[in-house]
């Protein structure tokens, strides 16, 4: 077992790319359901969550060596009690947190919102957009928020584990590297920079509230997760060519 609390069943290559297209499958799953959470809880959602975070809670005994696992299981366990209660509050907990509160500025789920002194917010939206189109992806309309909303950026760290999944089903070296140097250039350059200020925001405000477990257990994911696609990228870029790239 290595740093990231990732252990290789077998030394067949075979094996170990399937291994990893099933850690990359569970990453797709885990960054979507951080997505989901952040954007605002309409009974569908809440719906999805609860049924997603039994399903996972059942699936992912596995992570138990990893850094995050104690965050990651107060979270599936908070979600999970969510099917007993009112969405309204949840709504209304959302509204406090994010947008609204007479007592303090909201904790904006905004990159440019946290960014540097002296650079210039408006570029954040223009960067992502330009990433997005770069992978063929727009926002839809049903989403409704900024390029650069958690969200959003969360999502799309989805998206690019989806990719690395079917890179490894399809025995892809070069494409699944690929896919995991996207990951690693938009964490360092994106989720990396703003999203534990924003996370320790909102613990500072909501303490034991839904929404300061999820942002709790995302920025432990992220930090782990960052660290374990560099530690990929090494181990298979130093063994390329061992696998057939068609």
């Amino acid at each position: 077992m290595d740093q990231t609390g990732y252990q290789r069943v077998t030394d067949d290559d075979d094996q170990e790319t399937l291994d990893i297209a099933d850690l990359a499958r569970f990453r797709q799953a885990a960054y979507r359901l951080f997505s989901t959470m952040l954007l605002y809880p309409d009974e569908e959602r809440m719906k999805t969550v609860t049924t997603v975070a039994g399903e996972l809670r059942d699936q992912t005994d596995f992570l138990a060596t990893f850094s995050f696992f104690i965050q990651w299981r107060e979270l599936l366990d908070v979600l999970q009690g969510l099917s007993g209660v009112n969405t309204a509050a949840i709504q209304e907990e959302c509204v406090q947190i994010f947008m609204v509160n007479p007592d303090y500025a909201p904790c904006l789920p905004y990159e440019s919102a946290y960014a540097e002194e002296g650079s210039n917010p408006g570029w954040t939206a223009v960067e992502l957009e330009r990433e997005y189109a770069a992978a063929g992806l727009a926002l839809g309309s049903s989403l409704r928020e900024a390029p650069d909303h958690a969200a959003v950026e969360l999502d799309y760290m989805s998206f690019l584990c989806k990719e690395e999944a079917c890179a490894w089903e399809a025995r892809h070296l070069a494409k699944g590297i690929e896919a995991l140097e996207r990951q690693a250039s938009f964490l360092e350059q994106h989720l990396s920079r703003w999203f534990p200020t924003f996370a320790r925001r909102i613990a500072e405000k909501d303490h034991s509230g839904i929404y300061a477990t999820v942002t709790k257990a995302a920025q432990a994911f992220i930090s782990h997760d960052r660290a374990l696609v560099e530690a990929l990228i090494d181990r298979f870029e130093s063994r390329a060519g061992v696998l057939p790239v068609d």
